[in-house]
């Protein structure tokens, strides 16, 4: 990330928390398979997130200014 760029997003309080929750579990694995899954979890978790905020973005923007699929 950008250190210039401030951080316009801000996580709730509950979010923080789930986020120490889940660092903390991550620290306490030393399986590397059980890492290796975890990975491939939070790496589709991402993909699905980032096509989420790819199709709200679309259905607010007006018809001429539609993203395409393969932008972003």
């Amino acid at each position: 990330m950008d250190a210039s760029k401030p951080n316009i997003i801000e996580l709730t309080t509950s979010q923080q928390f789930e986020i120490e929750k889940f660092n903390r579990v991550l620290d306490e694995t030393t399986d590397p398979n059980d890492l290796r899954q975890i990975a491939k979890q939070l790496l589709s978790a991402w993909h699905s997130q980032r096509a989420a905020t790819l199709w709200a973005m679309r259905e607010a923007l007006p018809p001429p200014f539609k993203l395409s699929n393969d932008k972003v």
